[in-house]
């Protein structure tokens, strides 16, 4: 009957613990500023992270994020070179082309062909490049907040450490 009290008391405090939150301070650092609540029955500790907020105020989140942002403009501009040299050799097979034999204007035609698959496979390997850069700082991202979280609960000795995103989980138990 104790175990079900303290369940019930237990998910009161989750509910509560749902308004806390980490904050990181605006110099990159790693202190992290954790909320705690604990019951009379059973002193359980519990902390939340509110990864919404880590991702407003946290420096590396930045950082990433940015990172990111360049690569992505760094591929755009990759594309718009490609595109412009296909869209000259393209508007250089037209200009030709009243001029050609049928081989010559066949000819030109496959490479027009030619010309299009390729901006489409680089279009796809670019984006297919991003996905795995963002997923790669993402799991950095993870790795780093888990990899932090564990070494301060060394300290603090929580019971439970929560995260709050979407499809929640624990951190350490």
């Amino acid at each position: 009957m104790l175990s079900k009290i303290s369940i019930a008391i237990n998910i009161l405090l989750l509910i509560a613990v749902i308004n806390l939150y980490v904050k990181t301070c605006d110099n990159g650092s790693e202190e992290v500023a954790i909320e705690e609540v604990s019951s009379n029955v059973n002193s359980m500790k519990i902390a939340f992270i509110d990864t919404d907020s880590l991702n407003v105020h946290y420096e590396y989140v930045k950082d990433i994020t940015e990172e990111l942002s360049k690569e992505i403009a760094k591929k755009e501009r990759r594309m718009e070179r490609k595109t412009a040299k296909l869209q000259s050799e393209f508007n250089q097979l037209q200009r030709m082309s009243p001029n050609m034999t049928p081989q010559q204007l066949q000819a030109a035609q496959q490479r027009a062909v030619e010309m299009e698959r390729e901006m489409q496979t680089l279009q796809n390997d670019l984006s297919i490049e991003l996905n795995e850069e963002q997923a790669e700082m993402q799991i950095k991202l993870v790795e780093k907040i888990d990899s932090f979280m564990t070494s301060y609960n060394e300290t603090e000795q929580y019971d439970y450490i929560l995260k709050k995103f979407a499809g929640s989980e624990i951190l350490i138990a």
